[in-house]
């Protein structure tokens, strides 16, 4: 990498990348490189390496498009070496928004108000531009140390309507449509997203999981059949602000619900026909990203 450098500690990994904290070597400015290898280890299916190597390119092309926008983070450079791939974007430190939610619990109206905004108008940039992230979780979105959202990991991000075999994303986020054989990921799909992370906010639990007890085939039947468990009473606690600021950092609340627990691990599955069994995918789970 000519303009850049890993200068620090790992920040995130993946299922087959790392995030590396680094700095311009012009600026010494801090940034996050992900690093992806072009060989996987000798047990990867073929398929895995060939689709490897086409998201780290097809996320490259994704953040050119929409990381104007203030709550994506910023694209700053692509580098490619006879053994890796190397994506550079701004450095995010306010951590993942799930680990705020396990930190310190659900969000007020207000707060949860305040996210959406920013959630809906980086989703807004990209459905504008007929772009489906494929991949909207609370561990890819992160919070800058003022408690700004950054949406990020576009490595399954598509075009939308793409008829594909691959399933993509995290099935505890996908709607009852992604069960369908064919389907590749739309517009809608990150809609339902959205509205399963605004309910995990204000509730601290899963929607389809608020006991996190849930069998893989208990959340893909309640998916399916759009069945809600009841969210269990969450018991109060105390807190020591009780005037929290404005903004969509988290706030002081009942505490994350005994459902708040990591996603499972994001699809794709090359099987065509639906399974209840989650299958590994590119993504991380949870984990930061330039995807972060």
């Amino acid at each position: 990498m000519r303009d850049y450098e890993v200068s620090g500690k790992q920040l995130g990994d993946g299922a087959y990348s790392v995030v590396m904290r680094g700095r311009c070597r012009k600026t010494g400015a801090p940034v996050a490189i992900k690093m992806v290898p072009k060989a996987l280890d000798d047990d990867a299916a073929d398929y895995k390496r060939v689709q490897a190597d086409d998201e780290v390119r097809r996320e490259v092309e994704m953040l050119k498009r929409v990381s104007m926008h203030s709550c994506i983070s910023k694209f700053e450079a692509y580098y490619e070496s006879r053994t890796h791939h190397y994506i550079v974007s701004e450095l995010v430190t306010g951590g993942e928004l799930f680990d705020h939610l396990a930190e310190i619990g659900s969000y007020s109206e207000k707060q949860a108000a305040a996210l959406l905004q920013e959630l809906g108008g980086a989703v807004a940039l990209m459905h504008a531009q007929g772009l489906c992230h494929a991949d909207i979780k609370p561990e890819n979105i992160l919070l800058t140390g003022e408690g700004k959202l950054k949406l990020v990991d576009f490595g399954l991000a598509t075009k939308a309507g793409v008829k594909s075999d691959v399933r993509p994303g995290t099935w505890a986020y996908w709607p009852p449509e992604a069960w369908d054989v064919g389907w590749g990921g739309s517009l809608p799909a990150d809609m339902w997203a959205v509205g399963v992370i605004l309910y995990v906010v204000l509730a601290g639990c899963h929607p389809f999981d608020p006991a996190g007890n849930a069998t893989a085939e208990e959340m893909v039947g309640s998916t399916l059949t759009l069945t809600l468990t009841p969210t269990p009473t969450p018991t109060p606690t105390l807190t020591t602000d009780p005037n929290p600021g404005p903004g969509p950092g988290p706030g002081p609340g009942p505490g994350p619900g005994p459902g708040l627990g990591p996603s499972p691990s994001p699809s794709p599955s090359p099987s065509p026909s639906p399974s209840p069994s989650p299958s590994p995918s590119p993504s991380p789970s949870p984990s930061p990203s330039p995807d972060h």
